[in-house]
């Protein structure tokens, strides 16, 4: 094609991720013009954007009513809202241009808007996108479906090879699904495969059985497996998004699902934080599955570590907790709106000074810098940026209810810190599949105190035994992500009305691989010989109920028995 081929025309692309951006650098190769907003997008995309010569709007309306065709390239969740702010805008609009719709999306999910964009006369294009961004004489493939589907063939040769599959729209859409299992689904089942290897100690072999019996296996996990952390959050949003479609079907997910598996074991290591701009070149399949290996432990190994934090500013307790083996210390700055919630209900709220962070940060202890930050609100960008200046390596975000608000919380941390989430409103359990899609997020907390309160149960123990429970922390669970659970009191204090011990056993049940230390704890802790008793007490008591499931599931149904006591007991004999 000459360099003219697309002049006049102009492309909308209302999401601007890599894929997007080697598109409108084609486009505008080919004498083209491509337009986007950074309306609320992250820094990275912006400058992306600017830097691209692309032309930028106010907002994603300002890019459907600029241009002759958009081009919707997404991730699932921010690729539904695009559509249906694609039709909302087209309700109140005379313009009409050509929809391509060419995202990772089941065509179940992606029919009833494009019916309705079909009854308000626009004409629409069902595609899938197969392969890398395009760059130099390297194009992906662009699937197309749809009586209108030769609209795009400008595009051919130019940022795509495009491939007419039928004129049935949701036939590129089906493809595309299929070959998501086809690609992403085997080389993320290599790695599951290769995980089990490495646990069993077998992967040498393994590898040498294929270089020698299925080199073309051999050379896929060699190629494949040492990108996939730079990968796999994408990976699996279109992954959970195929094994959904198929198992809709009536079908096993069971490629979807085992992937799954293994790409949340890349989000628990400390590969996860790489992208293909940055990864390390020269790392080997072998050496990135025994990186992937050394953190997918099952819950039920008793070695695996139990992550104790304790919120506190005190510098002599930071250094005494820190040295008895306490994992992430630092400062409880959360003060927003907190006592419209809690005030007056006994629960502690915290005015700690955040120069604690530096304390931590330079105590010389194994102790990592925590903190927990306020809700999203108009102080937070400074207030984030002034954590991580003082050298935080863990910061907690309480109180959200949506996944913009942690996508908002994740931008802003921007990878200088490990994001965690604090899930203590109902709000948020509601909404949780979509709030664990967000890129970035690397643990989840769930706070009794406040989720008991939102849900308005009785207290924080008939929250613990509750079913509800059990449905939340299966689905963080199977995210992959690193659980925690509320806090721990002393193993040894006879005194608490709940015993502790019933306590650890229900949030081990729950999956849950971390805690926070309570004040009733810390309180009993008056020299370093004390803390070290009470942590290494605890660490014991974690490890005796991970060996013993029998004992540990009698001591959560103790609990459970100890919370139906109280509930059905005559109020005026508390």
């Amino acid at each position: 094609m000459n360099q003219t081929t697309l002049k006049g025309m102009v492309f909308g692309l209302p999401c601007f991720g890599r894929m997007s951006l080697g598109v409108a650098v084609a486009i505008l190769r080919h004498g083209g013009r491509a337009i986007t907003s950074i309306d609320g997008r992250s820094p990275a995309t912006r400058r992306r954007a600017e830097t691209s010569g692309v032309e930028l709007t106010d907002s994603i309306e300002g890019v459907f009513a600029e241009s002759d065709v958009v081009v919707s390239i997404a991730n699932p969740d921010p690729a539904l809202k695009i559509l249906a702010r694609f039709e909302s805008w087209g309700h109140g609009t005379m313009s009409r241009p050509v929809l391509v719709e060419a995202n990772p999306l089941r065509p179940a999910s992606v029919a009833p808007h494009l019916d309705a964009l079909d009854e308000l006369g626009f004409r629409v294009v069902d595609a899938g996108i197969v392969g890398l961004p395009p760059e130099g004489d390297r194009r992906p493939t662009l699937l197309v479906s749809g009586p209108d589907a030769s609209v795009t063939d400008p595009l051919d040769g130019v940022a795509f090879d495009v491939l007419h599959v039928g004129d049935d729209l949701g036939r590129a859409s089906v493809l595309r699904m299929l070959h998501v299992l086809l690609s992403k689904g085997i080389n993320a089942n290599l790695m599951h495969l290769m995980l089990v290897a490495e646990e069993q100690g077998v992967m040498k072999d393994l590898m040498a059985l294929l270089d020698s019996r299925r080199p073309d296996l051999a050379d896929r996990i060699r190629r494949s497996i040492p990108w996939m952390p730079a990968d796999h959050e994408r990976f699996r949003t279109e992954l959970e998004e195929a094994g959904a479609w198929i198992e809709a079907l009536g079908w096993s997910a069971g490629l979807s699902d085992a992937g799954n598996e293994a790409l949340g074991a890349i989000a628990n290591c400390e590969l996860a934080t790489e992208t293909r701009e940055d990864r390390d070149a020269a790392r080997s399949a072998e050496d990135t599955v025994r990186v992937v290996g050394d953190r997918a432990r099952v819950p039920d190994d008793v070695d695996a570590p139990f992550i104790l934090t304790h919120m506190t500013d005190d510098p002599e307790e930071i250094a005494l907790a820190s040295a008895a083996g306490v994992d992430r210390i630092g400062p409880d700055l959360e003060t927003w709106k907190k006592e419209d919630r809690q005030g007056g209900m006994g629960c502690r709220i915290s005015s700690h000074d955040p120069n604690a962070i530096g304390i931590v940060a330079r105590g010389g202890g194994d102790a990592l810098p925590f903190c927990r930050v306020d809700p999203i609100h108009d102080g937070s960008a400074a207030q984030i940026e002034q954590v991580i200046r003082l050298g935080v390596r863990h910061v907690m975000l309480p109180m959200f209810r949506t996944a913009e608000e942690v996508r908002t919380f994740v931008e802003l941390v921007a990878g200088r810190a490990e994001p965690v989430i604090l899930v203590e409103t109902v709000a948020a359990t509601m909404r949780l599949p979509r709030i664990l899609e967000v890129p970035g997020v690397r643990g989840v907390h769930i706070g009794l105190n406040d989720l008991g309160i939102d849900a308005k149960m009785r207290d924080r123990v008939e929250l613990l035994v509750s079913p509800w429970l059990d449905t939340i922390c299966r689905e963080i669970r199977e995210r992959g992500l690193p659980l925690h659970i509320g806090g721990v009191a002393s193993v040894a204090d006879e005194t608490l009305p709940i015993p502790p011990e019933p306590v650890i056993a229900r949030l081990l049940e729950l999956g849950a691989s971390g805690s926070l230390v309570t004040r009733v704890l810390a309180n009993r802790c008056r020299d370093l010989a004390g803390w070290k008793r009470e942590v290494e007490l605890l660490h014991d008591t974690v490890r005796r109920l991970r060996r013993d499931p029998e004992h540990r599931r009698r001591q959560a149904v103790r609990l459970l028995n100890i919370s139906h006591t109280d509930l059905h007991r005559d109020p005026e004999s508390k």
